[in-house]
């Protein structure tokens, strides 16, 4: 029978559920466990949920807050379930400015570890620089804690090799 997220269970209970289950006796590598779920999270209950296609895109320079706002109420306003609101206005916001400009990588062989960037000196979407030569990771690499969506009660590995690349962009 196939695993489900309970009615009134969070998404974090959900997690800390549902990827232990997925990984079983070692078989699935964690990452496609935590992806397995995430997909069962915004499956549940499809059928009632709004489309975060749906959803009025968030402007350039709106904070998370005034578009979380502005969101609801255009959503509302159209007749959109309000119980599923919320959830879909959240994930439009997390998938603002995806696009076709995006590069996708994808492995044929069996990998073993991944590599990351976990930041640039690019400018993010919300207008910032911030110099990676500027950083100092001592604390960090001391415990060196890989966690899922940036939340702190749901690490789901440890980082490795931690290190700063320069390079150029032309």
């Amino acid at each position: 029978m196939p695993m489900k997220p309970g009615k009134n269970e969070t998404q974090s209970d959900w997690m800390s559920r549902c990827v232990p289950e997925m990984i079983g006796d070692g078989t699935r590598p964690q990452d496609q466990a935590v992806a397995a779920c995430m997909q069962m999270w915004r499956d549940k209950d499809k059928e009632k949920q709004c489309d975060p296609e749906d959803c009025p895109d968030p402007e350039e320079d709106e904070s998370y807050g005034d578009y979380m706002d502005r969101c609801s109420e255009e959503m509302s306003s159209s007749g959109a379930d309000d119980g599923d609101i919320e959830d879909a206005c959240q994930m439009a916001w997390e998938n603002r400015g995806a696009d076709d400009k995006m590069r996708r990588k994808t492995h044929t062989e069996e990998v073993h570890g991944m590599e990351f960037v976990l930041s640039d000196d690019s400018v993010d979407r919300m207008g910032d620089t911030i110099s990676a030569s500027g950083w100092s990771l001592d604390q960090f690499n001391k415990n060196p804690i890989a966690l899922f969506s940036h939340r702190s009660d749901f690490p789901i590995g440890t980082w490795e090799k931690v290190r700063e690349i320069s390079f150029a962009v032309t």
